[in-house]
């Protein structure tokens, strides 16, 4: 791999400012349920769609669905971090939606195609 060489991984996971996408406050975990509705299909896909958008911008994840927050290329223990936030926001998302949908997503790598 191309990585640095990184000295101290833990600090620089410790230090990522609250603004930065790959930071985790304590209370988000991959079990948390972020919009109250559950996804059936098109006939509440509008109405949820825009509850999960706004829960993931207020807990500043959205990134992970536009594309525009990406995995480091320069410190692995950065790359890490982006895949584990990655994996709970997908989780996220599978956490809201019907059953029958979930079984049709739950080997979906990417959040941003659910």
């Amino acid at each position: 791999d191309d990585y640095v060489k990184d000295p101290d991984p833990i600090t620089r996971i410790s230090k990522l400012d609250v603004s930065d996408p790959l930071h985790f406050h304590p209370n988000d975990s991959s079990s948390l349920t972020v919009v109250s509705i559950k996804l059936k299909g098109t006939e509440n896909y509008q109405v949820w769609s825009c509850a999960m958008l706004l829960a993931l911008e207020g807990k500043n994840k959205i990134g992970f669905i536009d594309g525009s927050c990406k995995r480091s290329r320069t410190y692995e223990v950065l790359g890490r971090q982006w895949d584990t936030v990655k994996a709970v926001v997908l989780e996220w998302i599978l956490n809201s939606i019907s059953e029958e949908l979930f079984l049709g997503q739950i080997f979906s790598k990417r959040a941003k195609y659910v």
